[in-house]
């Protein structure tokens, strides 16, 4: 049961940001669906978020690594229908302070209740190279090329 939904939630979000080829090592995936990027790019997706001060389903944003320094935390508050299936997605441009200061991130991950993940992107409006994380996955430290380069982000939640 767990597995499908990892898929479930891989296939949104390797669809949702309407890439070609998955920057992650979930190469099991099938991100191909023409009919389902279509159906994202229809709807305009808000790209500014505001500070989440409840505890909706989403990913929280850091300054340093291991999840230390500023945070800025992102929800998935757009709902996004595919078939049967119901998933929240939001599209973010971080502000200029957040914006190439991001060192680690973590998505709400409890399992059969708030799963999350999506990619993060080193240039705005989800362009650039991109990195995929999974809320399975805890706290994600950025290195590299990644790290205090990211600019933008793609986060899908399954609500179950």
């Amino acid at each position: 049961m767990l597995s499908l939904r990892l898929a479930r939630l891989g296939l949104v979000l390797g669809l949702a940001v309407c890439a070609a080829e998955p920057a992650s090592a979930l190469k099991t995936l099938d991100m191909k669906s023409s009919r389902f990027q279509a159906e994202i790019l229809k709807r305009n997706l808000p790209t500014k978020t505001r500070p989440v001060l409840t505890r909706l389903s989403g990913c929280t944003f850091y300054e340093h690594a291991n999840a230390g320094g500023q945070s800025w935390r992102r929800a998935a508050t757009s709902q996004f229908e595919w078939g049967t299936e119901r998933f929240y997605v939001a599209k973010v441009n971080f502000s200029a302070r957040a914006n190439d200061s991001i060192s680690s991130v973590k998505c709400d991950w409890v399992p059969g209740k708030r799963e999350c993940g999506g990619y993060v992107f080193t240039e705005p409006d989800q362009s650039g190279k991109r990195l995929f994380v999974m809320g399975s996955s805890g706290v994600v430290n950025f290195s590299g090329e990644f790290n205090d380069t990211i600019s933008s982000a793609t986060i899908v939640c399954d609500p179950n």
